[in-house]
């Protein structure tokens, strides 16, 4: 048709039609920008688009259609928008349609790959006995977890997921201690491979093949059995996988889940401490807080959340605000819903959550407390249950019309409970005792304060040392000085023997770690250059002069100094030939094992053998899933018994990368932020290397430790001043920082944390690599203020030796008559204990006044002075 012709309606719709189209793209191409095209792509299509609104308007015209039309107008504007909305969710859905077709694809072909499944009649009888909480014959559990493992290759999905549950369900169950010893071994064998067997298969299937419902119970699986002694006989790297599958799969169908469902993957995550995607739970957290819900779901969600702020994570006060609101209103509503453990759960969490951060406001966290109370006064609560309703009523300050229930309950929970109140119940209860002041409560006080003083009597001979360390630092303020006293002394005692015993553990680790690996096949090969042997942190010589005696050339590298055994340096010597093969200490931390790794393989041939050795609280069975990619093959773990372990690897023939050949290849650079402890805002450049602690960065400890005695310190002083155990040098920094004038000496057993601290602070600072006070046995030296962050932990191990060695030899290292030391230390940490009987005479030890939850900051002056 020509534009001489006279038009029909059709033809104008058309033009309409193509002019919609055209401007719909030009909004298309406006949104988008360059983001899904290229700068010269988007303007070549933007040019055709052009071109044809321009030849529509044209051809419109021709025909008596103006562009001030209305109809014009609409297709240039309002319509082209509209289309271009419907052309983009077009292309989503289509999007989405594809995805999910590749999804099922991909399930097939996995379905496939494995072969045709199968209905296994011994999975589904475990599931039975599972759900009817009737283990029967134990032979009979055996032989259908064994039977089940050998057919979880072939089940569908729906079938494994079930025989995870139930496997875990009946790991709960097994009666230890009712039934023989050798059955026990065999039932619990059993059901570790079957789950081995059915968590492979879910990996095998993938990711894709599990609903919300799969993802979520395979989570709650594997955190049930690895807290039975099925663990032992698990294998975790693989357990590791069906994890990470199931959350990954979770964190994009989440909003699919029921109630039970979130809170199983919640629960199940927090006991593994993996940390799902914060898109995850907040819509896990919007099922359990909008839709039909049971008190048990709300309360361990709740308690899963607090689990995770306790670990750090900043906004857990944030997502648990719509659980705490919703359990408050079942409280207030539905009291009678409320059982037990839920109890329990849900007022442990609410207090976690309310001493995490003193500056978040969790109303609903503390209107929860006051309505748990009444609740909990009618049910048959656990000494531990009993405890978690004290601790949350203390921490989060229940108002003072509840003070005289709280000391009525507290008081009649201790004699209730008296056979079964364990020494940290006992100390929660104390505590609350102290922040609620219930011992001053006119009917119920003088009773409570009998009834504690009974339990610290009757419990003494089995606190352990947090226990003891917990109940020292509150003591003071629930009794009067003579009665306080009394308890003091009695702490005293039981406090020196634990800690005694705690440091004797310490060793027991490193014996037990030690035997783990030379029960191993580890007879030096004949040829002397393949006898060549690394040794990584044998820091008490274990291992050593064993390896020797078999025929090993031994060469040593420890990062930290340790007594007589040897100094610290901060990377292996550079060998004239590759060692045939290392042994590794497992450090504590993922860090330092990746850089220790990596030395060790720069420094070991090609088909080296590589042991890395350790317990079970160390981490040991997740080692494998840390080992460098690629450097290292062949890995297994054995496991000596259910407490220790080695890693077996042999050297790849990968080249390593630069990170192997020198420490400074670790080097972190960050800013240190010192604004929390001055008074102006105050940063520096800083240095770090893997495994500092708190990465080289300012922790809550010593950043309050600075808060307590930065203003004691003028600006015009020139005070010696000894940062113990300097790290990376922090504590130094803010005293530079505040006093220019001081002298600055950093004392660390870790040759890493000095190289950082020699970058981090000037020339004119003394750098004391030293175990302790050793480096400075043969010196006089003294100084006007010592300030430490002695460590309490190595890795998850508890090791006192460092905080009792820096007290014993303290007041030595005090300038006489003004010298004083501070240091910070957990509130459960027993001080007094750990010093005495070595600074008894020598050292005056005082808490300093603050109000923080979980630390305390300490003075000490030698006596005397």
């Amino acid at each position: 048709m020509t534009l001489d012709k006279a038009p029909d309606a059709s033809y104008k719709r058309a033009l309409i039609k193509k002019l919609r189209q055209a401007s719909a793209k030009l909004v298309e191409l406006d949104a988008a920008g360059t983001s899904t095209v290229d700068a010269k792509t988007a303007a070549e299509r933007r040019a055709r688009a052009e071109e044809t609104i321009a030849r529509s308007l044209d051809a419109l015209d021709a025909i008596g259609v103006r562009a001030s039309d209305q109809e014009v107008v609409n297709a240039r504007g309002s319509d082209a928008r509209a289309a271009s909305a419907r052309d983009e969710k077009r292309r989503r859905e289509g999007e989405a349609r594809r995805l999910e077709d590749e999804r099922r694809a991909k399930h097939a072909r996995a379905n496939r790959a494995i072969g045709k499944t199968v209905k296994s009649v011994s999975l589904w009888r475990l599931h039975s006995m599972a759900k009817n909480e009737g283990l029967g014959d134990e032979g009979e559990v055996s032989r259908a977890a064994t039977e089940t493992a050998s057919d979880a290759e072939r089940v569908d999905g729906k079938s494994c997921n079930a025989g995870m549950w139930a496997v875990a369900k009946l790991a709960k169950m097994v009666p230890e201690g009712q039934i023989g010893v050798e059955a026990y071994d065999g039932v619990v064998k059993a059901l570790g491979r079957a789950m081995n067997a059915l968590a492979r298969r879910m990996v095998d299937m993938g990711e894709d093949a599990m609903d919300a419902r799969a993802a979520s119970t395979t989570i709650w699986s594997i955190a049930t059995i690895l807290k039975t002694k099925c663990a032992a006989h698990v294998d975790d790297a693989l357990l590791r996988r069906a994890v990470s599958g199931a959350a990954n799969r979770l964190n994009t169908c989440a909003t699919t889940a029921n109630a039970q469902d979130a809170a199983n993957a919640l629960w199940g995550a927090a006991k593994l401490r993996k940390m799902l995607h914060e898109q995850c739970v907040t819509a896990l957290v919007h099922v359990l807080a909008s839709g039909e819900v049971r008190t048990e779901e709300v309360s361990s969600s709740l308690w899963a959340i607090a689990t995770f702020g306790g670990d750090g994570w900043k906004e857990a006060a944030t997502y648990a605000e719509p659980l705490a609101k919703r359990a408050k209103d079942m409280a207030k509503k539905q009291p009678k819903d409320w059982n037990a453990q839920a109890v329990a759960n849900a007022a442990w969490a609410a207090g976690k959550l309310a001493t995490n951060d003193p500056n978040v406001e969790l109303g609903d966290a503390k209107q929860l407390i006051t309505l748990l109370i009444p609740i909990a006064k009618n049910l048959s609560l656990s000494a531990q249950g009993f405890a978690h309703v004290m601790y949350a009523a203390g921490a989060v300050v229940v108002d003072s019309r509840m003070l005289a229930d709280c000391a009525k309950f507290a008081s009649k929970g201790l004699k209730t409970h008296a056979a079964t109140l364990t020494g940290a119940d006992l100390a929660a209860v104390v505590e609350a005792t102290h922040a609620l002041k219930l011992g001053t409560s006119m009917s119920d006080g003088a009773q409570l304060k009998m009834a504690i003083i009974n339990a610290i009597e009757r419990g003494m001979g089995g606190f352990d040392w947090q226990t003891v360390g917990r109940l020292d630092f509150v003591i003071d303020d629930v009794f009067d000085d003579d009665e306080a006293q009394s308890i003091r002394e009695k702490l005293s005692v039981r406090g020196t023997a634990v800690c005694e015993e705690t440091d004797a553990n310490r060793m027991h680790i490193e014996r037990g770690s030690a035997d783990a690996l030379l029960a191993q096949e580890i007879t030096a090969p004949f040829d002397e250059l393949s006898a060549r042997v690394l040794i990584v942190d044998d820091k008490h010589r274990l291992i050593t002069k064993r390896l020797r005696r078999v025929g090993w050339s031994v060469s040593n590298w420890q990062r930290f100094s340790c007594g007589d055994h040897g100094t610290g340096t901060s990377w292996p010597e550079t060998p004239d030939e590759f060692y045939a093969a290392a042994m590794v200490r497992a450090p504590p931390t993922k860090a330092s094992l990746a850089m220790i790794l990596h030395a060790v393989a720069a420094n070991v041939r090609f088909g080296g053998r590589i042991w890395i050795y350790g317990g079970i609280t160390e981490g040991i069975r997740g080692v494998i899933a840390d080992l460098p990619k690629g450097l290292f093959e062949r890995t297994r773990l054995v496991m000596h018994d259910d407490k220790y372990g080695v890693v077996h690897c042999v050297r790849s023939s990968a080249q390593p990368d630069k990170k192997g050949k020198e420490l400074k290849k670790w080097r972190e650079k960050k800013t240190l932020d010192l604004s929390d402890v001055m008074t102006t805002e105050h940063s520096v450049p800083w240095v770090a290397y893997p495994g500092l602690f708190a990465g080289g960065g300012l922790d809550v400890m010593t950043t309050l430790l600075l808060r307590s005695v930065l203003p004691t310190i003028e600006r015009k002083s020139k005070l010696k001043v000894l940062d113990y155990c300097s790290g990376a040098g922090q504590i130094a920094a803010a005293v530079r920082a505040k006093a220019k004038k001081s002298r600055l000496w950093l004392l660390d057993a870790d040759a890493c944390a000095l190289e950082a601290a020699k970058r981090n602070l000037s020339d004119d600072v003394e750098f004391i690599l030293s175990d302790g006070w050793r480096a400075l046995e043969k010196s006089d030296r003294a100084f006007d203020l010592i300030l430490s962050n002695p460590p309490v932990h190595l890795g998850l191990a508890v090791d006192f030796v460092p905080i009792r060695e820096f007290l014993a030899g303290l007041a030595r290292r005090l300038r006489r008559p003004d010298g004083i030391a501070y240091f910070v230390a957990q509130r459960y940490v027993p001080v007094r204990a750990i010093a005495a009987g070595t600074t008894a005479d020598t050292l005056k030890i005082t808490r300093q006044g603050t109000d923080d939850a979980k630390f305390a900051v300490w003075k000490c002056v030698a006596r005397g002075a």
